[in-house]
């Protein structure tokens, strides 16, 4: 979390990123937990470090279909 903590919201995605790509649920854990994290922040962070939560939702979307769990989308991003 230092990377996001650091501004570094690329280098922290590209992290995740590469955790995802084997497609192992406990992996799919550690990633929800990373965008709530990083959902977490401030609009001021956001605005700093260019980011937005419509990102981080578009990211989940994508992550979460890669794992083949779209019926569970809705859930995670209800409150985004």
């Amino acid at each position: 979390m230092n990377f996001v903590d650091n501004g570094n919201i690329s280098e922290a995605k590209k992290q995740i990123y590469e955790l995802t790509s084997n497609g192992n649920l406990k992996n799919l854990e550690i990633t929800l937990l990373f965008y709530s994290y990083l959902n977490d922040k401030t609009d001021d962070f956001f605005e700093e470090n260019n980011f937005s939560r419509e990102k981080i939702k578009e990211r989940l979307k994508d992550i979460i279909s890669q794992y083949g769990l779209t019926s569970l989308t809705d859930i995670f991003l209800m409150d985004f």
